[in-house]
C-alpha cells in the first residue's frame, strides 16, 4: 500500500521553475503535534512567569507592610512601657493616699488584678500570621488588658479616698501631705526610713525617719495644721520641733539651725515656717530629720509626701 503524501507547491516570484515538496501525512501530523505542544509549553511558561512575577510583587508589598507594622508595634510597645511607668507611679501615690487616710493596703496580689480563663479558643490572628508576630500581638494584647484592669482598680480606690476625704475638711487639713521644705528648695534624700548602718557607730539600726539634706538655713515648713507639742534641744536630735496634728498623728523636725521661732502649744498651719535647716545635735552635715508617727507608731514619711498632681486627686 503506497504512502499518502501531501504536495506543497512553492512558486517563487523571480523564478520560472516551480518547486514541489512532498510531505507524508504522518510527518505532517507529527510536526503539527510538536508545534501544538511547543505552543502550549510557551503559553504555560508565560502564565507561570506572570504568576511568579505577581507573587514576587505581592511578597514585596507584604514585606513592606510587615516592616511598617514592626515599626508601629515598636512604637506601641514603647507607649505601653510609658503607660506602665505611669500606672506604677499612680500605684505608689495610691499607697501614699491609703496610708494618709488609714485605709488598709490591699497588697500586691490584689493590685495586680489577675485574670485567666479555661477557654481553649484561639486568638483572631492565630494561624494567620507568623509565630513571631503572633507572640508579639499576644503580648501586646495581654499588657494592654493588664493596664486597663489595674487602671480600673486605681479609679475605684481613688474614688473611695476622695469620698472619704471630702467628708471632713478639718481632718484633711491636719494630715501631713507636703515636703517640709519650700517647693523651690534644693534637696536630696540622704537616708531613708528603715534599717541602715548607723554613720556614727557602724551598727545596724532602724532609722525611724527620713533625712533630707539641703542648704544650711533653708526654711523648714509644717506639713499640716496642728499644735506645737514640744520645742527644745536634744543631745542627739539637736534643735527640734514636734507637732501634734490630732487623730494620733504627729511630726518631728530635728537638727534645726537654731532655737526655732515657734513656742509650745502654738497653733500652726500647713506651710508655716517652724525653723531652718541646720546641723545641730548628732549630725554629719546639714540636713533635716523628718519623722511621722500615728498612734506612737513610726511611719515611712515618704508615704506622706505628695506632689501637686497627687494632691489634685483629693483637692
Amino acid at each position: 500500500m503506497s504512502k499518502k503524501y501531501l504536495t506543497l507547491l512553492v512558486i517563487p516570484h523571480n523564478e520560472d521553475r516551480i518547486r514541489e515538496l512532498n510531505i507524508s501525512r504522518p510527518l505532517l501530523w507529527g510536526l503539527s503535534t510538536v508545534c501544538a505542544i511547543s505552543l502550549c509549553a510557551l503559553v504555560f511558561h508565560a502564565i507561570g512567569y506572570y504568576i511568579q512575577l505577581n507573587r514576587e510583587i505581592e511578597f514585596s508589598v507584604l514585606q513592606t507592610e510587615n516592616e511598617a507594622l514592626k515599626v508601629q508595634f515598636e512604637r506601641v510597645q514603647k507607649r505601653l512601657k510609658t503607660l506602665r511607668n505611669q500606672v506604677d507611679e499612680l500605684m505608689q501615690n495610691d499607697r501614699k493616699l491609703r496610708a494618709w487616710v488609714s485605709f488598709s493596703e490591699p497588697g500586691e496580689d490584689v493590685r495586680k488584678m489577675g485574670a485567666g480563663g479555661i477557654s481553649e479558643g484561639v486568638s483572631p490572628w492565630e494561624n494567620r500570621v507568623s509565630y513571631e508576630t503572633s507572640a508579639l500581638l499576644t503580648r501586646t494584647h495581654t499588657d494592654l488588658d493588664q493596664l486597663l484592669r489595674e487602671a480600673r482598680f486605681l479609679q475605684t480606690s481613688f474614688d473611695s479616698i476622695r469620698s472619704y476625704m471630702t467628708q471632713n475638711e478639718q481632718e484633711r487639713r491636719h494630715l501631713p501631705s507636703i515636703l517640709p521644705l519650700p517647693p523651690d528648695a534644693e534637696y536630696w534624700y540622704s537616708s531613708g526610713f528603715g534599717w541602715r548602718t548607723d554613720p556614727f557607730t557602724g551598727r545596724r539600726q532602724f532609722h525611724r525617719g527620713l533625712d533630707i539634706a539641703g542648704r544650711k538655713g533653708t526654711a523648714i515648713l509644717a506639713t499640716a495644721d496642728g499644735v506645737v507639742k514640744d520645742v527644745g534641744r536634744d543631745r542627739l536630735l539637736g534643735w527640734y520641733v514636734s507637732i501634734d496634728h490630732g487623730s494620733g498623728l504627729s511630726t518631728l523636725y530635728a537638727h534645726l539651725l537654731k532655737n526655732p521661732p515657734v513656742k509650745k502649744r502654738q497653733k500652726v498651719k500647713r506651710g508655716h515656717v517652724i525653723g531652718k535647716l541646720g546641723n545641730s545635735g548628732r549630725s554629719t552635715a546639714p540636713h533635716l530629720h523628718y519623722a511621722v508617727s500615728r498612734d506612737k507608731v513610726s511611719k515611712n514619711p515618704r508615704l506622706y509626701i505628695f506632689d501637686r498632681r497627687t494632691l489634685s486627686i483629693i483637692y
